[in-house]
């Protein structure tokens, strides 16, 4: 439960980092492309990303002890992959085959894109792969559909950036999972320090109260 609030609450305080960062790259790429379909872009865009909020809002709101983790783990992962393809839609907007600087804004753009979405979701890695995968395999295959040596290689370098970046992620997960075992223990000793203090309480109380019975009798 405490990693899917985690990336919860990163989708929820970050809401509107990344549909400003997909306005910057639709106007950057007005330059090479059609206004046309970046607009229908930002729309898919706003459309997802709203639809993985208002899941997100709708899981802080349940009570804990009400909540299907697993139901809602799919849930959200699929939320995540609707959003990744819709990010992923950008490698396909049609410009200038020869236009290498339309491929490598596209190509900061997506890595760029790719690494923020990846530390939203770094808690839980079933959400994380359903909205990444899909933003470096269209990236990866707009360059493999140029058949050039160069962008083949590009291809395979947007690859490899994203097996990094996923090896990475683990370890802030590995880290993550240990900080909420050590809270966990943590709150487990608290309470149980607190049950024996209140049984030692009711143990002294109960001296006291006998001490006073034999006293007065």
């Amino acid at each position: 439960y405490d990693l899917l609030l985690m990336f919860v609450r990163n989708e929820t305080v970050a809401a509107l980092t990344v549909p400003i960062l997909a306005i910057v790259i639709a106007g950057t790429m007005l330059t090479w492309s059609e206004p046309r379909q970046l607009l229908l872009w930002i729309a898919t865009i706003l459309i997802s990303e709203g639809i993985l909020l208002a899941l997100s809002r709708q899981f802080k709101r349940q009570p804990r002890a009400t909540v299907n983790l697993q139901q809602w783990r799919r849930t959200l992962a699929a939320a995540e992959f609707l959003y990744g393809v819709c990010w992923a839609a950008i490698a396909f907007v049609k410009f200038d085959h020869a236009n290498q600087a339309a491929y490598f804004f596209l190509f900061a753009s997506l890595t760029v894109v790719t690494a923020i979405r990846m530390m939203f979701a770094a808690s839980v890695m079933q959400i994380l792969h359903a909205g990444t995968v899909p933003v470096t395999a269209a990236l990866a295959l707009r360059f493999l559909l140029t058949g050039e040596a160069f962008y083949i290689i590009m291809a395979v370098v947007a690859g490899g950036i994203h097996f990094y970046l996923v090896f990475l992620v683990e370890g802030l997960q590995r880290t993550a999972l240990s900080m909420l075992d050590y809270r966990a223990h943590k709150e487990r000793l608290i309470r149980e320090l607190e049950e024996a203090k209140a049984a030692s309480d009711e143990a002294r109380q109960k001296a006291a109260e006998d001490m006073q019975r034999k006293a007065t009798a």
